[in-house]
């Protein structure tokens, strides 16, 4: 009878010292004031968690991307779901919808610093974020200077005139070779596969492991979902590898 009485006391401690499990179900909204400024917009999420499971729906203007966790430590391996709305066109076909209108022209702006413009066409259907990326050749062909830049939200039908900016290692150049690099804006950004480890320690799950890159190899993973202590606020620190080191970002989002 003491064994009985000692184990259910065991059992109402936690409780009755406000240790209730952590539990990050909820609706949580992006709060961009709190959030870091580089981080740009994050979306709002869905978070569901039963027992060891936890899925996160992340929600965008264009498409959900739902991610499950098993939060035992243990490795494992998640393919996530290919983006299946209609509004969504593959990077292939989306960049083949810009047309660059008649040759970039280059010039100095002082220094090594140059500047690359020209004009550009949407012919889809959908607006378009177009970056792109101008190579700067000299007459033997050979590379001197590279530009970047991008025409934002450039919408269906309408010619922009883009500016790119770059550095060059000659004052001279014989030739000037803009391309489009990327889309975004209904596009379809291909899921790969995650390999992780997801650990729940206290009121934080921390989820390290790789994400498969179309280059091969694999891109490194590492964030961290952390409750406040009244529950009402969520926040997601990502930590990423550079050339330059490592940098993180914090997300912050408010239960709904």
């Amino acid at each position: 009878m003491k064994k009985a009485c000692l184990i259910l006391a065991l059992a109402w401690l936690p409780t009755a010292l406000g240790l209730a499990a952590i539990d990050f179900t909820g609706v949580w909204a992006f709060n961009a004031s709190k959030s870091d400024q580089a981080a740009g917009g994050g979306g709002d999420l869905t978070i569901k968690q039963s027992g060891n499971t936890l899925t996160i729906s992340r929600i965008s203007e264009e498409d959900t991307i739902v991610t499950t966790y098993v939060l035992d430590g243990a490795e494992h391996t998640f393919m996530p779901a290919q983006p299946t709305s209609g509004d969504l066109e593959t990077p292939e076909y989306a960049k083949s919808m810009i047309s660059l209108d008649g040759p970039a022209t280059a010039r100095s702006t002082g220094g090594n610093n140059v500047v690359v413009e020209g004009k550009g066409t949407n012919r889809d259907k959908f607006q378009h974020d177009v970056m792109l990326t101008a190579t700067l050749l000299d007459a033997a062909g050979k590379f001197v200077g590279t530009a970047n830049g991008r025409l934002e939200d450039l919408r269906a039908g309408q010619q922009g005139q883009y500016r790119l900016t770059g550095t060059a290692t000659s004052t001279t150049w014989a030739r000037v070779e803009a391309v489009v690099s990327n889309v975004t804006e209904h596009v379809a950004v291909p899921q790969r596969e995650l390999t992780y480890k997801a650990v729940l320690s206290g009121d934080s799950i921390h989820v390290t492991g790789t994400q498969a890159s179309g280059r091969g190899g694999g891109q490194p993973v590492d964030e961290t979902y952390s409750l406040s202590s009244d529950g009402k606020t969520l926040t997601v620190v990502t930590v990423r590898q550079g050339r330059s080191g490592a940098t993180s970002r914090k997300l912050v989002y408010d239960r709904q």
